[in-house]
């Protein structure tokens, strides 16, 4: 057993090998080998040379990768280029060195009349291996640049229809959110419209950065999706919005609804405010609601909800039985109890103001009814 597992161990070591890059060519060795040597940096600091050394750098750089990848021509076609840049910065320094001792030599013109000559001599001869080093790496550039465009040209093109098909989508995803920020769906809809928002973001960034894939398509369909589910989702907020904005529709419509959902006989119009009488939400001497009082408050839980800009007055009333100061504070107590249990439901207790009237302001010729809670909405 041990003897097949080394044996496995090997074959998958060998495998990796052959599947790995390969030695790296004699050319990139070279311009590692220039690169890495001790005079590279006074070559790099030279005035003049420096955007030369830092192409060569690159051209390493971008002939590594093309080794990783496998493509052994294409790295060597970059090392040769970062080699001619290395040469080009090296010639650079070297008139830099020969200028400086120009420069002295013409302070001393007349002493050293031969070497000036010799010195321009060699100006002469290394400018004019700059001409040839630059018309070899425009040679070289032009060659790596035409394989490219034969290898990559469809590719071009193909990305080019993948580009225009993406702007086309986004004009319809516009179109879409420019539909749900008509019934402001950032307020009424904000988890699906900032998703939506987040996506076409995304796909304009990749797209501003030249990329074209199938990917950005089904995120922008996605995306107008969501802004579709947004507009959906952000009409009754918006229409509801929309009615605040007319008190008079407001205050006519929860006059309709409380008539519906807590009797028409319940609910009294006092010019701009709506009364809601519960009676019979307490037995006798008591604060406490009765078994059936709390569907009641519930129900105007839900009203004073979906009517949000309205305030509540809760009035507290009693009965006749009982003397009228201490009905006075049972009535408020009560009024209390109310307040509370809408309170428990959700309702803001900034919204609401407690009143007690006790015995006064009798509604019922029943007695018993007047043990009740009087709740007053009202808005500007």
């Amino acid at each position: 057993m041990k003897l097949q597992i080394l044996a496995i161990s090997a074959l998958v070591a060998v495998f990796a090998l052959a599947c790995g890059p390969g030695e790296k060519s004699t050319e990139l060795k070279e311009l590692e080998r220039l690169l890495q040597a001790p005079d590279a940096s006074e070559v790099r600091d030279a005035p003049g040379a420096s955007k030369a050394f830092r192409e060569s750098r690159q051209f390493r750089r971008f002939s590594l990768e093309a080794w990783d990848e496998g493509d052994e021509e294409l790295s060597r076609e970059y090392a040769i280029l970062g080699t001619l840049r290395f040469r080009t910065a090296q010639a650079i320094a070297s008139q830099m060195t020969e200028k400086e001792r120009l420069d002295a030599a013409n302070a001393k013109i007349e002493t050293v009349n031969p070497q000036l000559t010799a010195l321009n001599a060699e100006k002469i001869k290394l400018t004019n291996e700059i001409a040839n080093l630059e018309r070899q790496v425009g040679y070289a550039r032009t060659a790596s640049q035409t394989r490219s465009v034969n290898t990559s040209g469809q590719a071009s093109v193909d990305t080019s229809a993948k580009r225009s098909q993406i702007i086309e989508k986004m004009r319809e995803v516009q179109t879409s959110q420019r539909a749900s920020e008509e019934v402001d769906a950032s307020t009424h809809a904000p988890e699906k419209y900032n998703r939506a928002l987040n996506m076409v973001k995304s796909t304009q960034s990749l797209l501003d950065s030249g990329q074209a894939n199938d990917q950005m398509l089904t995120q922008l369909t996605e995306a107008q999706n969501l802004f579709a589910q947004a507009t959906q989702e952000a009409q009754a907020g918006f229409k509801e919005a929309q009615s605040k904005l007319n008190p008079d529709e407001r205050r006519a419509n929860l006059q309709r609804d409380a008539q519906a959902s807590l009797g028409a006989s319940n609910v009294v119009v006092e010019g701009k405010a709506t009364r809601v009488v519960l009676d019979s939400l307490f037995d006798a001497g008591s604060a406490e609601l009765s078994t059936g009082a709390l569907m009641k408050v519930k129900e105007l839980a839900k009203l004073a909800q979906k009517y949000d800009e309205f305030s509540i007055f809760v009035e507290g009333y009693t009965s006749t039985t009982g003397s009228a100061t201490e009905n006075l504070g049972l009535s408020r107590n009560r009024a209390n109890t109310v307040r509370k249990a809408l309170a428990a439901e959700g309702i803001a207790d900034s919204r609401m103001d407690v009143r007690g009237f006790g015995q006064d302001r009798p509604r019922f010729g029943n007695d018993v009814q007047n043990e009740r809670v009087e709740v007053v909405l009202t808005r500007q």
